[in-house]
């Protein structure tokens, strides 16, 4: 192979003119140092000018040669991006190495599935074609994906014309999937525009490719999250309820179960907090400022020094929190909370005498009109576990609303995954390259293409 120099140099004598007999056969004026001196020059010889103006030339071509392998060389900062439907439907950006940078959901069924680290840390930083497949197949755990069902279908779209490479490697790798678990599933692979894939992916229709790229790569992974930095709190809280699901009715039930203890317990809050009144405005009471059971325990723990009219108001004090700990598994370690249960109590649009009737007659919407002070309640009186009680409580802010979110649809995913294992695991034979693509023809040839199978199907 010739060098890059000889290259150079072939092309160059090819493209200067041909010098005449004339010219080539002229004699060559030589010149010493001397006659260059005396006509004002420089003394150097006419061979070292040319080598210098040839290293010069050279430079300046490989110069342009580095540049230009820069540019073809350096891998390209863009992005493909890919949105895979199944029910749950997702969005991924993918670098030019074929790796995942970001996956978001598309709707709330999805949010379920992103909603576990573990699923995330097998999608990002993953190729396209492993993160696809592990998607899909996290699908199919939770019931989403049917493989009992002959001809479920999942579709992924491109987002314009550099994708037509990558979709049919994603759909090889599906198909390989599919066949080796056993379950007929048909694979639609559609490159689509912009605006087409807005509507796919769930964003404005009006962003460009550029816009698009960047919300596919930079947006948060759950629906919920990006929904709630806009919502009120009554659109936060309804959200959530929705999420739970049937929220008022679970609430309602709990309450008529528990009627009889939540009183008891509004009973006891009530003793208590007005045992707690006595002391502090009892003349007898030892302490100046500080004048709350608590405070009198601290810092005058001498009873001998009480009046007996006060040893006696303290002793009751005492002994109903034992029996408000023994009784409920929780105990007030100062004035405030004492304070703050009994505050959640009187918020009831009834008082206490009135709160059996009230409680009796309850419906869903009086529930829902009132469900985060009854979620308090029950909590208080020890009715719903403090998981349970937890995930009752309404969020009242968009930081409350995405952690208790996050913790909502992990539940559900665990409850999911339980509920449809038997499906998934159960045995399936392998399919044949054969008879999958006899099965695919069926369907092409009854509905016309894949594309309108989808359409139809969905």
């Amino acid at each position: 192979m010739k060098s890059w120099k000889k290259i150079w140099f072939d092309e160059l004598d090819k493209i200067t003119p041909e010098l005449s007999d004339e010219v080539k056969n002229a004699p060559i004026p030589a010149q010493t140092v001397d006659s260059v001196a005396n006509q004002g020059g420089v003394a150097v010889a006419s061979r070292n000018n040319n080598r210098n103006l040839w290293i010069v030339l050279v430079s300046v071509l490989l110069c342009i040669a580095i540049i230009v392998t820069i540019v073809l060389v350096t891998p390209k900062s863009g992005v493909c991006l890919l949105t895979v439907e199944i029910n749950p439907a997702v969005s991924f950006a993918v670098d030019n190495r074929g790796n995942v940078t970001n996956v978001i959901a598309v709707n709330e069924d999805a949010d379920v599935i992103l909603s576990m680290q573990d699923v995330r840390n097998n999608i990002v930083g993953k190729n396209i074609n492993q993160a696809v497949k592990y998607y899909t197949d996290c699908a199919a755990r939770l019931g989403y994906l049917n493989f009992d069902k002959v001809g479920s279908a999942v579709r992924v779209s491109g987002c314009e014309k550099n994708t037509g490479r990558l979709l049919d490697s994603i759909s090889a790798s599906l198909q390989d999937y599919f066949t080796s678990k056993g379950v007929y599933a048909v694979v639609v692979a559609d490159i689509v525009s912009v605006e087409e894939y807005c509507e796919r992916s769930g964003m404005d229709k009006t962003k460009s490719f550029k816009d698009l790229e960047k919300a596919v790569k930079d947006s948060q992974t759950l629906v919920s999250q990006r929904n709630a930095q806009s919502m009120t709190k009554e659109q936060l809280q309804s959200s959530y309820k929705k999420l739970v699901g049937d929220y008022d009715e679970f609430m309602l039930s709990h309450i008529r179960e528990n009627i009889d203890r939540i009183i008891q317990n509004a009973t006891a809050v009530s003793k208590l907090y007005e045992l707690n009144g006595n002391i502090e405005e009892s003349e007898d009471n030892p302490s100046t400022l500080l004048k709350d059971y608590w405070s009198v325990k601290t810092f005058y723990p001498d009873a001998s020094q009480y009046s007996v009219d006060f040893s006696a108001l303290m002793s009751q004090m005492e002994a109903e929190l034992a029996s408000y700990k023994q009784q409920y598994g929780a105990e007030f370690a100062n004035k405030w909370e004492l304070f703050a249960a009994n505050t959640k109590y009187s918020q009831l649009p009834v008082p206490l005498e009135e709160l059996k009737v009230w409680l009796d007659s309850i419906t869903e919407n009086i529930v829902g009109m009132f469900s985060d002070i009854l979620s308090d309640i029950m909590e208080i009186a020890g009715v719903m576990d403090e998981t349970i009680g937890e995930l009752m409580k309404l969020p009242a802010t968009v930081e409350e609303y995405v952690a208790k979110t996050a913790g909502a649809l992990q539940r559900n995913f665990e409850r999911r995954l339980a509920e449809y294992n038997e499906i998934y695991v159960k045995a399936r034979e392998e399919i044949s390259a054969g008879d999958y693509s006899e099965f695919i023809n069926g369907i092409i040839s009854q509905y016309g293409s894949l594309n309108e199978y989808w359409q139809v199907t969905h």
